[in-house]
């Protein structure tokens, strides 16, 4: 496995953990709670893929963005793919769905050149 596939993989992990940790507890869909909700996780795992970087002594531009739903009548699903340099930027995706909402999360991690 290359390395930004690995790296990937860690992100995923990240988005993952923290969708789930912020979106367990809702129990309905509500604009301004899941606003609130979504902007904390586009910082925590902005922060924790920031903290992984700077461990690899990386600077990077980093996108983070969220997207959170309200599940009604059928269900959703999602797939994204973004690609600018494959060996060398890093794009993942996760999700989390609890019977009454969705949350799709995001990052995009740019090195750029010293």
């Amino acid at each position: 496995m290359a390395p930004v596939e690995r790296e990937n993989l860690a992100i995923q992990d990240i988005i993952q953990e923290t969708l789930k940790l912020q979106f367990e507890n809702v129990t309905e869909y509500k604009r301004e709670i899941c606003d609130r909700l979504a902007k904390n996780v586009c910082q925590l795992v902005k922060r924790r893929v920031e903290v992984m970087k700077e461990a690899m002594r990386l600077t990077c531009k980093i996108v983070s963005v969220v997207y959170v739903g309200a599940i009604r009548d059928h269900g959703i699903e999602v797939v994204s793919q973004a690609l600018l340099e494959s060996d060398k930027d890093n794009f993942t995706v996760a999700s989390y769905r609890n019977g009454k909402v969705f949350a799709v999360g995001g990052i995009m991690v740019i090195p750029l050149d010293k």
